[in-house]
């Protein structure tokens, strides 16, 4: 941030606090809770001061009272969300009812009542619909009722689906084929943040995945619909009362028991019977992938004493058979191989001369029976216990049109097993007026196991490596509210959250099976992969992690005057135990003759392993307080005025496993005797320290700067002058992102604990890896490189170690919009806005030892030239193949028009149409938080080289949702029965395509031989586009021929860097319909809420076929620009039947 950003923030803040301090601020509202407010004025318009408002909850008849300000003002504050009735009274006025006002999770309800003159025994009863328009804060985002939920068509009966619907939302769209409740928590992103940077909260509770390491760690629990009562989704400028993330704020309400009995049950079943077949699996010919499926189970809920005790509970069951998920379908290339698997047979399939993105070893070395590697000709012939081949016959032939070559291909599945049993249990103690508690638990178990497990390398999945994964939550909160007076509210909250996710991955095949000599810790973690082709291995670890919350906040709410204050704070114990971690022994090669041949210059291109002590037990204490104050200016003006302090710590490690590379430390020079300089080991390392190695001030391994922040917010609601149909709302805010475990527990990878070893151009297949370095913990001295030929260097450790930045600090993102709401008609409104973000201190990753130009004039090291050959001679750290690094340093810029139409339930229906055009410009694409920051791309040296488009941001996004009740006859007939009670629901999504790279694996870049990918080089003046359908362009998106091998560098076959960037050419758009039919049959003899209910789902039910985005790496070969995958289901129905009373 410039100076003058620092200097204009701080004056905010010192703005804000001012104006807070005046007011003694305090909240009316959580993030589990609701308010109603709004203005008291007799016929004439004149306030009417000291008159009673009460609020009843029609469902549990818990009432709360509270008396208008000198300005007429009320403000009934943290309600539990529901439908109440109000009433005011006043002496010489006659009783005014509403008796459906509905209370929003989040949301302060503006209700301004109007009293007739006359006696209180006398009611004037109001039904009006209350007010659409936001008047009362700034904040973006929408409430998803319960109405909604309970009837949309969730793919995967996920509530967390329906989150896409707002404007301002990035998302995919979301897969019916996805196993189990699918893979939603990190498939969306807001206002440019990263898919990381979403708070969920459940009931008022973190439920967040700190570890966010995607499926690995858990993610966030999930529900079933029919525990719902509604939740909201802020996507951008919400008050001081929320933190900790700077993305969606996701705030989820399950139901609560009530003074009636209510419940249901359902069983949801689906078949493959019903459904169409993928678009690639007609190409080869295989039937429809395996889908069955049955969820099953209830809710009931009630009193266990009347106006006191209520309950609520639910059991959801799902058995699910997968053949369509991702992690259970592939598409690969592979050679033309037949059941002749001679090492004749062998040379044949792949063919006498293959070129991958213009290198080509081959000529004149073509792959025959006498060269292919004995380990090579093993693997071939490895097969799986079944007494199919590891690496099968394709299934079909067809033409590489780049090469004219024949190649294989085939889609695969093999149906995933996966079972979940979750369950809630909800108490409210209304204790007296003053006095209510409220108990909240959920509780799931699951287990996938994934027959095609996606890669973490570069090759699609053939069979014979299935990974189980099972996941576990427990979900608990406690929360207590107590009156003290009718304008001071105090709600005190305790939570517990528990996520334990594991992955167990099978090897078919050891290392030592085909002949390949590997360390023991890799020997039976045998991963192989071809770049564009196949992968054998799964994705290749097993992990084990366990992740606690212990969790205590407290919010207090004052109404006085004008002021609606707010004022709280949460201290939380995160707890990420890591207990097991294992990683495979990847062997990695450019092409099928690569691996063929299995000798020679980059064959394999690259073999990485992992040794070492991975059990890790981070923890960390995370905190804020905030004030804010909802401040009514006038009746048509409301100020909010916020400031929020929040801590988020850096993650430290019990058993001083942390440890770190601090680069200003490290011996660039360290000669052949080596060093440890650099190294930096936490402050609770036991062990003893050799010379060179640097114990930190902390267990962080970091200075741990900027772990407190400081956030002031802004914001109004102003209703224009003239009429009542117009809301202008605007604000600015400061939003920090807490950063995951995932970069900490890259650390793991860094000695004394471990060793990462990244070699590129390794010796051959027959010996990949580096020698077993033995027991840990112990230090290995990196050492300057060996001369074995004049300017030929050959590095003498392939260790890449990972470092996190020493000033480390969580991502700031400066929030800011405006937008216009109309009221066009009673039940419907128009919003128009605009919404921006900046931010800065975003995770930027980053490889140091990129080597530098050597010239006669800029000799380095005595190097006078720049060739492969002398690469490990000009890198800045001799003795380290990568030095990965994480660092404060990415940016973006955000700017989006914002558009929705949004009717309430009206003669039956209510709908949300929402339009975004976004443009998100970031040095971070892809990733904020996640593994590795953003991805590590061409010239290291240029701080701009990353700077373009978010590969993850669809510029135009249309997603309409309804729910329509048809009407129907209102006899007793037949035709009665048959033809009402029919409701229709759906949602469509239309989305333009991603804005996409062309990237490079080049281990002839003379900078950075292959160690992080590099942007594909392009022919000027060649055009791209490719006209046709997109059917047609299949096997080629792109005019794959503008693209060519990087301009020579060197005399010896180097070459320099790619000359494109991001947002080179623009992926296949997306578009699809879920429909849901569902039909009500009354059953009045058992209540009048009785009733049965049949419904017929379809996913995608216009079968529109959305294609994935093509292979976008040149040295990809025949696979570079071509589609092989689609990214959601073909069309799949579901059936169910329900029984709610």
């Amino acid at each position: 941030m410039t100076l003058f950003g620092q200097r204009m923030v701080l004056h905010i803040a010192c703005v804000s606090l001012v104006l807070i301090g005046l007011v003694n601020t305090v909240p009316a509202q959580t993030a589990s809770t609701g308010a109603i407010a709004g203005t008291v004025t007799d016929p004439a318009g004149a306030v009417i001061p000291n008159a009673t408002v009460t609020a009843t909850d029609a469902r549990t008849g818990e009432t709360r009272t509270t008396t208008t300000s000198n300005t007429g003002a009320y403000v009934v504050s943290l309600l539990n969300p529901g439908t109440y009735v109000l009433a005011v009274t006043k002496t010489g006025f006659k009783r005014a009812e509403r008796p459906d006002i509905t209370v929003h999770i989040t949301e302060t309800v503006a209700d301004n009542v109007q009293m007739a003159v006359g006696s209180q025994n006398e009611t004037v009863s109001v039904n009006d619909m209350g007010e659409l328009l936001k008047t009362e804060d700034s904040s973006l985002g929408n409430v998803v009722d319960q109405r909604q939920v309970a009837n949309l068509p969730l793919v995967t009966r996920n509530y967390q689906q329906i989150l896409g619907l707002s404007p301002g939302v990035s998302a995919e769209i979301f897969n019916a084929g996805e196993i189990g409740r699918g893979g939603v928590d990190g498939a969306l992103v807001t206002g440019g943040a990263s898919y990381s940077d979403n708070n969920f909260q459940m009931n008022g509770v973190n439920v967040n995945d700190l570890q966010g390491s995607g499926h690995f760690s858990g993610g966030v629990s999930a529900p079933n619909p029919d525990t719902i009562e509604e939740f909201k989704v802020q996507t951008g400028q919400y008050d001081a009362s929320f933190g900790r993330n700077a993305g969606a704020n996701v705030n989820v309400l399950t139901k609560s028991g009530t003074n009636r009995w209510h419940g249901s049950g359902w069983e949801f079943f689906r078949n493959e019977a019903m459904n169409a077949n993928d678009y690639f699996r007609k190409q080869t010919d295989q039937p429809r992938a395996e889908l069955r499926q049955n969820q099953f189970g209830f809710t009931f809920g009630g009193p266990i004493v009347r106006d006191k005790l209520l309950f609520f509970t639910s059991y959801q069951g799902t058995r699910q058979n997968n053949g369509i998920d991702p992690s259970c379908s592939s598409s690969v290339t592979l050679p033309v191989l037949t059941d002749d698997r001679s090492n004749a047979g062998l040379a044949a399939a792949v063919g006498a001369t293959t070129a991958f993105g213009g290198m080509d070893p081959y000529t004149g070395n073509p792959v025959t029976a006498a060269n292919i590697s004995p380990q090579a000709a093993a693997l071939f012939n490895a097969k799986l216990s079944n007494g199919q081949y590891l690496i099968p016959n394709p299934q079909v032939i067809k033409t590489d049109p780049a090469t004219g070559l024949p190649e294989g291909f085939s889609t695969y599945s093999v149906a995933c097993p996966y079972h979940e049993d979750q369950f809630m249990v909800n108490l409210d103690w209304l204790q007296n007026s003053k006095s209510t508690f409220q108990e909240r638990f959920f509780y799931a178990d699951s287990e996938a196991t994934s027959t095609l497990p996606q890669t973490q390398t570069v090759g699609d999945q053939v069979p014979g490596s299935p990974s189980k994964n099972p996941q576990n939550f427990r979900d608990f909160s406690l929360s207590h509210t107590y009156v003290f007076t009718s304008a001071l509210v105090n709600q005190a909250q305790i939570g517990f959250t528990r996520n334990l996710a594991g992955t167990n991955q099978s090897f078919p095949l050891k290392y030592s099976d085909i002949g390949v000599t590997a360390p023991g810790f890799d020997d039976a973690r045998a991963n192989i992969s071809v770049l564009g082709g196949f992968d054998e291995g799964g994705n290749g670890q097993t992990t084990v992690i366990a992740q606690n919350n212990y969790i205590f906040q407290d919010t207090l709410s004052w109404f006085h005057g004008r002021h609606s204050f707010r004022f709280g704070g949460n201290i939380t114990r995160s707890q990420d135990n890591i207990s097991e971690f294992a990683f495979a022994g990847y062997t990695i090669f450019l092409d099928y003759p690569g691996l063929m041949i299995g000798d020679g210059p980059f064959n394999p291109y690259q073999s990485v392993d992992l040794a070492g002590i991975t059990q890790r037990g981070y923890r960390v204490w995370d905190g804020s307080l905030y004030a804010q104050d909802d401040f009514k200016v006038t009746q048509r003006l409301t100020l909010n005025l916020g400031f929020r302090y929040e801590r988020l710590g850096d993650v430290g490690e019990n058993a001083g496993r942390n440890a770190n590379v601090n680069p200003s430390l490290v011996n660039p020079n360290p000669g052949a005797a080596g060093s440890l300089e650099g190294i930096i080991v936490a402050s609770n390392f036991s062990g003893q320290i050799p010379d060179g190695v640097t114990r930190a001030s902390n267990d962080l391994a970091i200075n741990g700067d900027g772990q407190n922040t400081w956030n002031p917010r802004i914001g109004f609601a102003w209703m224009l002058p003239g009429s009542d149909r117009f809301v202008l709302r605007g604000g600015y805010g400061l939003y920090r992102q807490r950063i995951t475990g995932q970069p900490y527990f890259q650390l793991e990878t860094n000695q004394p604990w471990g060793q990462y070893r990244a070699a590129v151009g390794t010796a051959g297949f027959a010996n990949p890896f580096g020698p077993d370095p033995g027991a840990f913990p112990q230090f290995f001295p990196y050492s300057a490189p060996v001369e074995y030929l004049p300017g030929q260097f050959a590095a003498t450790t392939t260790l890449s170690p990972f470092a996190l930045a020493q000033n480390l600090r969580p991502p700031l993102f400066q929030q800011y919009g405006l937008n216009l709401q109309a009221q066009i008609t009673k039940s419907t409104v128009v919003q128009v806005g605009y919404a921006g973000s900046h931010g800065t201190h975003m995770l930027l990753y980053n490889n140091l030892n990129q080597a530098s130009a050597a010239s006669a004039d800029n000799p380095v090291r005595g190097q006078t030239d720049t060739t492969l050959g002398n690469f490990y001679a000009r890198i800045p750290y001799e003795g380290f193949g990568a030095l990965y690094y994480d660092q404060s340093t990415g940016y973006s810029w955000y700017n989006a028009l914002q558009v929705s139409v949004e009717h309430r339930l009206s003669h039956g229906l209510q709908f949300l149409a929402s339009y975004t055009y976004a443009k998100d410009l970031t040095s971070v694409w892809g990733a904020t938080t996640g593994a590795n920051g953003g991805t590590q791309v061409g010239d290291n040296f240029n701080p701009n080289r990353d700077h373009g488009p978010d590969i993850f941001i669809r510029p135009h996004r249309f997603v309409l949702s309804y729910v329509y009740e048809i009407p129907g006859f209102h006899d007793h007939g037949w035709a009665s029965a048959l033809l009402s009670d029919w409701k229709v629901a759906g949602v469509t999504t239309l989305q333009s395509g991603h804005l996409l790279p062309a990237l490079d694996v080049n281990p002839t870049n003379v900078y950075t031989q292959g160690y992080n990918y590099d942007f594909a080089t392009m022919t000027p003046g060649c055009s791209l586009s490719k006209g046709g359908s997109v059917t047609g362009r299949l096997n080629g998106w792109i005019d794959t021929t503008c693209f060519t091998s990087a301009p020579p560098a060197s005399a010896d076959g180097g070459t320099g860097f790619g000359n494109t960037s991001l947002g080179l050419f623009k992926g296949p758009a997306q578009a699809s319909s879920d429909l849901s039919l569902i039909k009500v049959f009354p059953v009045r003899r058992l209540s009048e809420a009785a009733n049965f209910e049949f419904r017929a789902e379809a996913f995608n039910v216009f079968n529109q076929v959305n294609f994935a985005d093509p292979d976008n790496v040149f040295t990809d070969g025949p696979s570079f620009g071509t589609i092989t995958k689609t990214l959601s289901n073909p069309r799949i129905l579901q059936l169910a039947l329900k029984f709610s009373f």
